[in-house]
């Protein structure tokens, strides 16, 4: 059996913008999938998609008024195609490398790990003297 040996990798972070990106995208599926039957066409909902989702972010409106409304099924294609340019990798992959390095893995709410609450239990316990 060889040698193990321990890396440390250097991730960028994911940046605000990546992640409400990421955010308003899931919503937008969301929204899609609930009201769907909703709309004749889809150029309907494309432009209540720019209405719920888009009315402060020019980029967002611009992705969103390019989708092909000529039938359902581009529509769906150009929407999925839209999951690229959220950057959901980075921002799930971020995430998980907080929660398995801060996150109390055995609680099932979001508190830190242990030696994490201990390190702030001693800096508190520090300050005070």
């Amino acid at each position: 059996m060889g040698k193990v040996t321990k890396h440390r990798i250097t991730v960028g972070r994911s940046t605000e913008e990546e992640y409400w990106g990421l955010n308003r995208y899931l919503q937008m599926l969301e929204h899609v999938s609930e009201n769907m039957y909703d709309y004749d066409e889809p150029s309907e909902m494309v432009e209540n998609i720019l209405e719920e989702f888009c009315e402060s972010d020019e980029m967002e409106r611009l992705r969103i008024d390019r989708l092909d409304t000529t039938d359902w099924h581009s529509f769906f294609s150009d929407l999925l195609a839209l999951a690229g340019a959220t950057h959901y990798p980075r921002v799930i992959f971020n995430l998980d490398t907080l929660m398995n390095n801060c996150a109390d893995l055995n609680d099932d709410t979001l508190n830190f790990n242990t030696d994490i609450q201990e390190a702030l239990e001693l800096r508190d316990k520090v300050k005070k003297e």
